[in-house]
């Protein structure tokens, strides 16, 4: 039986694209966290910084660094590029 978390939230779609066009495109950290440096009722109205390294995000060993306040708290997120293999994966 998989796994049912009560606070998750997933989507899927068919994109249809090459691979290296979609790949560009989620390989930017700034794309794919902009909406977190809006604000956003998920966010209590709060909204996330994003901090990159000289790489941009795109390169093993980068680091990716989001960090903002919800509802007074702190909280911050950071992350490392552990493998990239432009067009198909990045961890």
């Amino acid at each position: 039986m998989p796994l049912v978390l009560p606070f998750h939230f997933e989507h899927s779609v068919r994109v249809n694209a090459p691979a290296e066009a979609v790949f560009s495109r989620l390989d930017d950290p700034r794309l794919l966290s902009a909406h977190m440096s809006r604000s956003s009722w998920m966010m209590a109205g709060s909204r996330m910084a994003i901090e990159l390294d000289a790489s941009g995000g795109r390169a093993v060993g980068a680091t990716i660094r989001l960090s903002g306040r919800v509802l007074g708290i702190s909280l911050s997120l950071d992350e490392v590029v552990a493998e990239r293999r432009p067009p198909l994966l990045k961890v």
